[in-house]
């Protein structure tokens, strides 16, 4: 392709950035770094970071991030600026893909069954998120556990998993049911990326780690004596309901709490899964 063919390409580019900019998407990062890539990288190296930018600015949520390196003219762009950028790029594309699966989508397919003696036991490094389970059992409702801990209440006769995101167990974790009555679920396995978080919530209070923020993905209500609430910053609280002897509130979206925030519980213990990702 001759230069000046490039050159309009890359023209189509930045007009294409600015219309996006317009319209709201959240691209700051870009057309500083294309001005620099102008000037000390090949055109046809500019148009082929051009292309896949704009095809990966079709998932970012709109949402804010913030550039690492700012260039100006004249100011010669290091390879290693560059790229931290455009990791930052990556991270924030990967990261926002789905609240429910920042890991992605690009893992192992599972297809299981579990009980009281048949466990399923996650790969070392890897990373399970459930999304469907359905229940075995013909008389009392049937518990997904890890470590003795009980994450979710499925209920009898064909009972689902109700909630709109997954369970999240993380690397070498063994789940399993309380009972011989047995379970079968579905989801994936990766290779894992996010800080997974399974944690019970009680009255002594979890504090979210610094430099950090928490997505909860799933809650269950350990007991059966005080229906609790999640308790955010010792003020605000997230409601759990009684449902088939457990707390499952409607966790169509994550609950996020920020980093360094105290979350405890009013009542029965309330079991979490989840996972962090650091804040830039």
């Amino acid at each position: 392709m001759e230069n000046h063919e490039l050159v309009k390409k890359v023209e189509h580019l930045d007009k294409k950035l600015k219309q996006m900019e317009q319209e709201h998407l959240d691209l700051p990062i870009l057309t500083p770094l294309l001005t620099q890539l102008k000037k000390h990288y090949s055109l046809r190296l500019i148009l082929s970071l051009g292309i896949l930018t704009l095809a990966l600015s079709a998932m970012v949520y709109a949402t804010s991030l913030n550039k690492p390196f700012n260039f100006s003219d004249g100011q010669v762009a290091s390879a290693s600026q560059v790229n931290d950028n455009f990791d930052k790029l990556y991270d924030h594309v990967n990261s926002h893909f789905h609240p429910g699966f920042p890991d992605g989508f690009g893992g192992d397919v599972v297809n299981a069954y579990i009980d009281s003696s048949t466990p399923y036991n996650v790969g070392a490094g890897r990373t399970l998120y459930i999304t469907s389970a359905t229940s075995l059992a013909t008389s009392n409702p049937q518990f997904i556990t890890a470590g003795g801990v009980k994450y979710y209440s499925v209920a009898m006769m064909g009972g689902n998993l109700v909630q709109g995101l997954p369970l999240v167990f993380p690397s070498s974790t063994t789940i399993q049911t309380d009972t011989a009555d047995g379970i079968n679920f579905t989801g994936i396995e990766v290779t894992s990326g996010v800080s997974i978080v399974n944690q019970v919530i009680t009255s002594s209070a979890y504090n979210v780690p610094a430099g950090s923020r928490l997505f909860i993905l799933s809650m269950h209500r350990d007991g059966m004596s005080v229906t609790p609430n999640l308790v955010i910053d010792a003020a605000i609280s997230v409601g759990c309901a009684n449902m088939n002897d457990a707390c499952i509130p409607n966790m169509s979206l994550p609950v996020i709490v920020d980093e360094s925030i105290p979350i405890t519980s009013d009542g029965d213990n309330i079991n979490i899964t989840g996972y962090l990702v650091p804040i830039y």
